[in-house]
């Protein structure tokens, strides 16, 4: 069905501005504003030329655009009509029915407040909800330097109109600078290197916030004068308006001070402050992004407002909105986002993957080639025995796996090493032999070019070259760029690598105040416990790395759990307990097959990998190429029962040897319990080659060269894998769970009425 509601997509500057100049400054923020100061005469013609597209009804008649659209086509148009994108937005905001965002625009209100968004009685999705927390304590707390502080008070002090106000608020801003300099000679709750702090309770700061005369009976006052300067509208008689700096540090106190003496102050004890003292590089001069020669490490002081407590922010939310959905693949588990945002989710659904159990294999290794063990902690890491074993292993993969391959590190210092030391031995060239391989970049401009290359590569090299390289092997990190949010279908992820728990940092302060937080309230509010909710941290980053191979029904793929932790109890009758499993995706979870050695791991992912190469997962047939009717009724009975046994994916575990197809003779296909998913929670260590759960094939051994697997694979467009998605989309929402027997049918209920008399008298 078609979208006839009124739409719009919100976007920074970042993203929709397109005048030359601007898009391409530093600040882009700051350089809009003085092009579009009306005191100034607006010098931008794309918002001169705004009222082109500022409305649906006028988008539509100038730029086609009705119904479904996004960003990239409201570029286009302002490109077509020399119209601003960013503030026609931002008018079509006005009016529309649906409204497409960042949901820091919903969750953050000073950025509610900014761009005019009413929550009240209004259908909230959030999709990617596992960064929620983060994103609404974000949202509640804020970090402003001395060096800000004193630019506002300089700010302020210059103004003439309302001079009253700008006092109020410049004395305000003095007095919390005066007291960091009071305060800042015994800094010693925490100190790591070139950092220290002294920590404060909520308590505590409402105690201070008194005696410096920002207490509670007069912040409505200062909240006025505030107010009465931040909303003053900029025109040909005012002076000045307030600047970026000013802006920010006011914007930021006044945001916490809010949440602070809201209600009787019951937020006090969900805060701590910190006075932090850290070394920064500063310099005197800066031309493109670069520093000077003559830039120096100097002390920085800083007042920080932490919000422990995600409920503060997101809570008032479920009392203004209609109803709250958050959808993800790594929502697990769900009993803590009630607890943490402090609201009950009445509909819970945690669902299986649409693909089948066999499109995925799912294994944990614990050993290397060499037999060493894996334990991804900070101290085994930094061994050159570790990091030899983990080349070796990451070499094999990329010896069996075809196509791309990503490998995810718990942080970039882990991963600079690693790379450091594999070009030092040799295993990067012998990789780099294989496929090109590659590094994730913190800088965006970086990282943004090396994607081009990637999907630039993987497509080059979809049949092997003389060169011999086939795909890429990408090496990233947790919570970085690449394991939020792209793509990798198909070919760009035949296998994901999972080294080590990215567990948060113990020495981060933040972490260490979250978890005491937690465990103070753990009973009273029922909060997880500070070790739970620094457990899920890493297994929710973990969750999200895996998500980026098997991106759609016809997709297939390798997870590799490379951590001897993974398998802690899990050849014993306790596995059940193993809670680095359960942290994991249901979908996951549900399929991990422990490997005792390196070995078979490696044999069984081969197998895996040259069964999906043969048979790899397709669409269903068209209308027209089902048999007909007819042709179906003369089709012999054992035709029928021979399909019946190649169709049906069942398999059987003993409990004690492996997991293996079941054959016809141990259980009646028809009468075959049904399970939407593989249980392999009592299964030990194959004896034998044979590997967990992957059907045998019936293809003779002489089309399983791996040369002619890849090159018949690869030679796949990215459009086959999707045809007939959208015609059968109907059909796989309606059949989640896997039917008995999986047939590429369109039409199941017609198959199944014929099916049912020429099995009449099976």
């Amino acid at each position: 069905m078609a979208l006839t509601s009124k739409m719009v997509v919100l976007s920074s500057r970042e993203h929709s501005c397109i005048h030359p100049v601007v898009s391409n400054s530093f600040n882009k923020n700051e350089k809009c504003r003085e092009l579009t100061d009306i005191r100034k005469g607006v010098l931008c013609r794309y918002y001169h030329n705004v009222n082109k597209i500022k409305n649906h009804d006028i988008l539509a008649m100038n730029g086609g655009l009705q119904g479904a659209w996004d960003i990239e086509d409201l570029l286009q148009v302002g490109h077509k009509v020399n119209a601003c994108p960013y503030f026609a937005a931002r008018s079509l905001l006005a009016t529309a029915e649906l409204v497409i965002c960042p949901y820091n625009y919903l969750v953050d209100p000073r950025i509610r407040r900014s761009m005019n968004i009413s929550l009240k009685n209004h259908v909230l999705i959030l999709d990617e909800a596992h960064n929620i927390e983060d994103s609404a304590r974000s949202a509640a707390s804020c970090t402003v330097t001395q060096t800000e502080m004193k630019e506002a008070c300089s700010h302020l002090r210059e103004w003439k109109t309302y001079e009253e106000q700008c006092d109020k608020l410049a004395n305000m801003v003095s007095a919390l600078s005066g007291w960091i300099d009071e305060n800042n000679h015994n800094l010693s709750d925490y100190t790591e290197f070139g950092r220290s702090g002294k920590i404060y309770t909520g308590t505590e700061i409402i105690a201070v916030l008194d005696h410096l005369g920002i207490g509670r009976e007069s912040y409505s006052d200062l909240e006025q004068s505030f107010t009465t300067i931040d909303e003053m509208q900029p025109n040909e008689e005012s002076e000045m308006t307030l600047n970026a700096v000013t802006k920010k540090v006011l914007h930021d106190f006044f945001l916490v001070f809010s949440f602070l003496f809201m209600e009787g102050m019951k937020h006090k004890d969900d805060y701590r402050v910190a006075i932090v003292k850290e070394q920064v590089r500063k310099k005197s001069s800066q031309k493109d992004g670069w520093y000077s020669k003559d830039s120096f490490l100097d002390l920085e002081y800083s007042i920080n407002f932490w919000c422990l407590n995600p409920a503060v922010v997101f809570s008032p939310l479920s009392n203004v909105t209609h109803s709250i959905i958050l959808t993800s693949g790594t929502l697990s588990p769900i009993a803590s986002f009630q607890s943490e945002l402090g609201v009950s989710f009445k509909i819970k659904l945690e669902a299986n993957h649409v693909i089948d159990q066999n499109q995925v294999f799912v294994g944990t290794i614990g050993h290397g080639p060499r037999g060493r063990s894996l334990q991804a902690t900070f101290q085994n890491t930094e061994s050159w025995d570790f990091q030899d074993e983990l080349g070796d292993l990451v070499l094999n993969v990329c010896q069996t796996v075809p196509a791309g391959i990503l490998c995810f590190l718990p942080s970039y210092s882990m991963l600079n090493k690693l790379h450091d030391r594999w070009q030092s031995t040799g295993v990067w060239d012998e990789i780099s032999k294989i496929k090109e391989a590659m590094t994730e970049k913190k800088k965006g401009e970086d990282f943004e070019r090396d994607m081009v290359n990637f999907y630039t590569t993987i497509r080059n090299t979809q049949t092997e070259g003389a060169s011999g390289i086939n795909g890429v092997f990408f090496m990233a990190v947790y919570r970085g760029k690449v394991s939020e949010g792209l793509d990798f279908a198909d070919d760009n992820a035949r296998a994901v690598i999972a080294v080590g728990i990215p567990f948060p940092s113990i020495k981060d302060i933040q972490v260490d105040l979250k978890k005491k937080y937690n465990n103070t309230f753990h009973h009273s509010r029922k909060l997880l416990s500070g070790r739970e909710w620094y457990e899920i941290q890493g297994y929710r980053a973990i969750n999200q790395a895996l998500g980026r191979c098997i991106r759609h029904r016809y997709d297939w793929g390798a997870l590799l759990l490379v951590d001897l932790r993974f398998q802690g109890g899990c050849f014993y009758k306790n596995q059940q307990g193993n809670h680095y499993i359960l942290g994991l995706s249901k979908w996951v979870r549900n399929k991990v097959i422990h490997y005792k050695n390196f070995s078979t791991a490696t044999n069984c992912l081969r197998e895996f990998v040259n069964n999906m190469m043969i048979n790899p997962p397709q669409p269903p047939q068209k209308q027209d190429e089902i048999l007909s009717t007819s042709s179906i009724e003369s089709t012999s009975k054992e035709m029928v029962q021979s399909s019946l046994a190649k169709e049906t994916n069942f398999f059987r575990c003993d409990g004690t040897d492996s997991i293996r197809p079941l054959n016809s003779g141990e259980t009646s296909l028809l009468k075959a319990p049904m399970k939407s998913s593989l249980d392999i929670s009592t299964c030990d260590e194959p004896k034998d080659n044979s590997c967990h759960g992957q059907k045998e094939s019936n293809v003779p051994a002489s089309k399983k060269n791996t040369q002619r697997n890849w090159e018949q694979s690869t030679q796949r467009s990215e459009s086959d894998s999707f045809e007939s998605s959208k015609e059968n989309e109907k059909m796989f929402s309606q059949n989640r769970k896997r039917p008995l027997i999986s047939m590429d049918y369109e039409d199941l209920e017609d198959f199944n009425l014929i099916l049912k008399l020429k099995l009449s008298d099976v």
